[in-house]
């Protein structure tokens, strides 16, 4: 190998560490939770709004071709 290529590999070498260890300090030092995350994850209500289903069926009906 010329001094070159090894120059090369070696600066590869080095990003990529420098990129895996700012990714590791971002994920660790990041606790917060974003708004759309934290949004997504509260719980469903199973009750069915039986208005608001009658409301899309009669929609669509009128929407549907005969």
């Amino acid at each position: 190998m010329n001094r070159t290529t090894i120059s090369i590999l070696t600066l590869s070498l080095l990003t990529i560490i420098f990129w895996i260890g700012f990714q590791i300090y971002k994920i660790t030092t990041n606790k917060e939770l974003p708004t759309a995350t934290a949004e997504q994850i509260e719980p469903l209500n199973p009750n069915l709004d039986t208005d608001i289903l009658e409301k899309i069926i009669e929609s669509t009906k009128s929407v549907t071709p005969k």
